[in-house]
């Protein structure tokens, strides 16, 4: 008997051994815990007094993500696209203003837009942008920013906290630069493709008779555009279309105050738009003093209708 209550004694006190050293551990894991959630707390705290203080001076705002990854793909590797995109970075909304104008006028024209077209009719203007005052304090506040948001352990460092603190009171009060965008008259407007098509062959049925009383027009053209005024009122609108629908689509195109019936051709239409490049060319060889100028206006208005050339040129 004895015995046996020596047995019970001995393994009562290595039970109680046991849970004593469970408790320790029990109580070393929850102040372990206590610990994390006090730095967590204070971490957290002082990154919310970091970028409380910071505030807008160099951090970056709150840009539409979304419609920033959008505008990145749709300018493609155009020249100029990054610094298009960081302009956008500093003015919340304005990114989406110009995702959403540009979905508008895709789906208006059933057409997809490129680089060149988004730069010529959406400009972003940005006030205060690129200079010294605003490019080295916001590239110290990014610093600061991404400190913060990172969770840096260092800021539980009282000295780096306070560090820290100096660099944002160090910025100036404010280095954002003003970002707006400036689209283009009409760009957002709905293609009304019937009333264009008449409104079309309106003008070119004016301009057409404007160039059969114009002496400065050869007699030869002037009766080609006579047999296709006489096929255009029978039915056949193509063939004057092919003569004078470069001249006329860029008259209208450009016309003051046109753009809201004219934001641009209806896809039927389009065809008879005188390409940017062969305009492009055209302006070049002007700024250049081309001596092949006087020739390739000539072969410019036959190809585009008599008076294109010039006016491409703005005479």
């Amino acid at each position: 008997m004895g015995m046996w209550t020596g047995i019970a004694t001995g393994l009562q006190a290595v039970e109680e051994r046991r849970e004593r050293e469970e408790d320790r551990e029990f109580k070393r894991r929850a102040q372990e815990r206590l610990d994390k959630e006090f730095d967590e707390t204070r971490l957290l705290r002082r990154s919310k007094s970091v970028l409380d203080y910071l505030d807008g001076r160099g951090a970056p705002l709150a840009a539409d993500s979304a419609s920033l990854s959008y505008l990145k793909t749709k300018l493609g590797n155009v020249e100029g696209a990054n610094d298009y995109l960081a302009k956008l970075m500093n003015a919340p909304g304005v990114a989406k203003t110009v995702a959403d104008a540009i979905r508008t006028r895709e789906n208006n024209l059933g057409i997809q837009l490129t680089g060149e077209d988004i730069f010529e009719n959406i400009q972003i203007v940005a006030e205060g942008y690129g200079d010294e005052s605003f490019l080295k304090p916001y590239k110290e506040g990014r610093d600061i920013y991404n400190i913060a948001t990172g969770m840096s352990d260092d800021l539980l460092d009282d000295e780096y906290f306070g560090k820290l603190m100096g660099r944002v009171s160090d910025l100036p009060s404010s280095v954002a630069p003003t970002v707006y965008v400036d689209i283009a008259p009409g760009f957002t407007a709905e293609v009304d493709a019937e009333l264009q098509a008449d409104l079309f062959d309106d003008k070119i049925l004016e301009y057409a008779e404007y160039l059969k009383t114009n002496e400065s027009v050869e007699d030869e053209y002037k009766i080609k555009i006579q047999a296709a005024v006489k096929a255009h009122t029978e039915g056949d609108k193509t063939t004057l279309r092919n003569m004078l629908g470069g001249y006329v689509s860029e008259f209208l195109l450009s016309a003051p105050g046109s753009a809201s019936l004219f934001p641009a051709l209806a896809p039927n239409l389009s065809p008879y738009q005188i390409p940017s490049e062969a305009k492009e060319a055209l302006v070049a060889m002007r700024e250049t003093n081309s001596p092949d100028l006087t020739q390739a206006k000539i072969e410019f208005d036959k190809t585009y209708g008599f008076g294109s050339a010039d006016l491409i040129l703005g005479r």
